[in-house]
């Protein structure tokens, strides 16, 4: 079924392009929830076409379905769009300068898996694809695992015992490890831009105002949190067997550690030794040292500045491939460890969930905290304001999906000024991650203690140190979780073929994390709002 239609560019013509897409996919049975994030991404796409576009010029819309996938197609004529630039990063000049355009521009960098462009013959052509590829990913994946105990219950009852062991170690085995070397190599370079290019949102620092300070401060404050929740979080709950998981293991965290030690290797050798050996705090301290040096420059380095800008992008893109392949390698690792009969290290990764659930509760508990003893309101009506929309942050798994939707409750129902939330949630989308915080937190400990690793208050203060730099910088891409995760596990000598433990919840954890940090966000611009005095009392009381 294809519906086809032409409207002019211009404000009117792209309302009534609107209902024609609203109406098309409803037609198709599309979800409630996908059609809007399908309108508000083909909102933001025919302004730009409207913005390259010669006067007069009319926008051909077609809405289709194929392979089972509703897809929407725009043609217009007009100069080349340079979407990519829109799908990149924003800096703090943007934010202040000109937030509706960087705001979209955020948003379409979110649904970046979701639009595909190209220019061709003076002519603008993007296709949106609806349904969203990471719930697709997440269906396939819990699909895999109910497939993958099949197997295993198959060749335990059937299949000779030769047989068995040549799939594990001919088919099984190898897809795992295929996975954790594309891991190894996207890693370094994804974590080295990220951090790089984090440095250009603190550009314009020393401009921002007291407002912009009390943001990214308190951003920074509720991350060194977040990771103390994680570390609480684990200690109450302590999940997992000591020991229970033999790997080999290669640095000094594994063997007696010394914060001197550390220290004195902070500097690597030479710029290519951190890639290779994926050595997290040099790769660290090399881009925080490079981010801050190309700051410092000016417009001398504005080159540069694009290339790792698109260096950034081209990372984000790497790593969404490998994760498409998450449900494959989900079901070969599961399969193999169901076959494997390794019972203890599966329920010893079972241990390791309600000690993330509680750490995210007691995350949310903290915003509640910062509402009553920081910002002095009462926050039952935030909370009976926004629980409903976190359903919606939840299924959207982005908090930076969420923007347009945070910025509107901030707004309209709790008092906000435009001014604030425009620049607060934003870049609280991008760096905001004490969810992550937690999380990784929790993680690494987890996997120190199942692999036998020993951790001391050194090693601690170190850990946390990471995992808030690599919170305050993590690339914008499917798979962030596991990308730090990575990271830190490299760093602390233990072997990432671990990760395959929590490769398939993975993608629920990145739905909990993104409601978690948009609350998070909406938070922040609560207590930036009330220590200028423009928060809006009545409209935040008002039920």
């Amino acid at each position: 079924m294809n519906d086809t239609a032409n409207y002019p560019l211009r404000v009117d013509g792209i309302s009534e392009s609107l209902g024609f897409i609203e109406e098309s996919l409803k037609n198709l049975r599309v979800k409630q929830r996908d059609l809007l994030e399908a309108l508000l991404i083909s909102e933001g796409t025919m302004l730009l076409l409207c913005e390259h576009a010669p006067e007069g010029a009319t926008v051909k819309v077609t809405v289709s379905r194929q392979m089972g996938v509703p897809r929407i197609r725009l043609v217009a004529p007009g100069t080349s769009m340079a979407l990519d630039e829109h799908l990149g990063t924003v800096s703090i000049d943007q934010l202040g300068e000109q937030t509706e355009d960087a705001i979209r521009s955020v948003m379409l960098r979110s649904y970046a898996d979701s639009i595909k462009y190209r220019h061709s013959h003076f002519k603008n052509f993007v296709t949106i694809v609806t349904g969203i590829p990471e719930r697709i990913l997440a269906t396939r994946t819990v699909t895999a695992i109910a497939m993958a105990a099949v197997t295993a219950i198959l060749f335990r009852q059937i299949v000779p015992d030769v047989v068995t062991q040549w799939v594990t170690a001919n088919l099984l085995s190898p897809v795992e490890s295929l996975f954790i070397y594309a891991l190894m190599c996207i890693t370094a370079p994804a974590v080295f831009v990220s951090i790089t290019c984090s440095m250009f949102r603190f550009e314009g620092f020393s401009d921002m105002g007291e407002s912009g300070k009390t943001v990214v401060a308190t951003y920074l404050i509720t991350s060194l949190a977040a990771v103390m929740i994680g570390v609480l979080s684990f200690t109450l709950f302590t999940p997992g067997e000591i020991g229970i998981l033999t790997l080999p293991t290669g640095s000094d965290w594994a063997e007696g550690f010394s914060l001197l030690a550390i220290l004195e290797t902070l500097i690597p050798p030479n710029i290519v030794e951190p890639f290779i050996s994926v050595n997290s705090l040099q790769l660290m301290v090399v881009a925080i040292t490079i981010g801050t040096a190309l700051t410092m420059s000016g417009k001398r380095t504005r080159h540069l500045k694009v290339l790792l800008e698109e260096m950034d992008v081209l990372c984000g893109k790497v790593s969404s491939l490998v994760m498409r392949t998450v449900p494959v390698v989900v079901y070969c690792s599961t399969a193999n460890a169901l076959i494997s009969a390794d019972l203890g290290v599966l329920t010893s990764a079972m241990e390791l969930i309600p000690a993330l659930v509680a750490g995210m509760a007691a995350l949310l508990l903290l915003y509640c905290l910062i509402l009553v003893f920081v910002v002095r309101l009462n926050p039952l009506p935030f909370l009976r304001k926004y629980v409903p929309a976190m359903k919606n942050v939840f299924l959207k798994g982005s908090s930076v999906a969420a923007i347009p939707m945070n910025m509107r409750i901030s707004r309209r129902q709790l008092g906000v000024p435009k001014s604030i939330c425009s620049f607060s949630i934003p870049l609280g989308a991008t760096i905001n991650m004490d969810g992550n915080c937690v999380c990784l937190t929790i993680i690494s400990l987890f996997f120190a203690r199942i692999c036998g690793v020993t951790f001391g208050t050194n090693e601690t203060i170190v850990l946390l140190m990471l995992v808030v730099i690599l919170s305050l910088g993590a690339p914008i891409a499917p798979g962030t979780l596991i990308l730090c995760l990575v990271s830190l596990l490299t760093q602390m000598g233990i072997d990432i073929q671990v990760v395959s433990l929590v490769i398939g919840i993975n993608f629920i954890l990145e739905m909990l994390l993104a409601m978690v940090n948009s609350v998070g966000d909406v938070v922040v611009a609560l207590l930036v709002a009330r220590k200028e005095g423009t928060l809006d009392l009545e409209t935040y009381k008002k039920k």
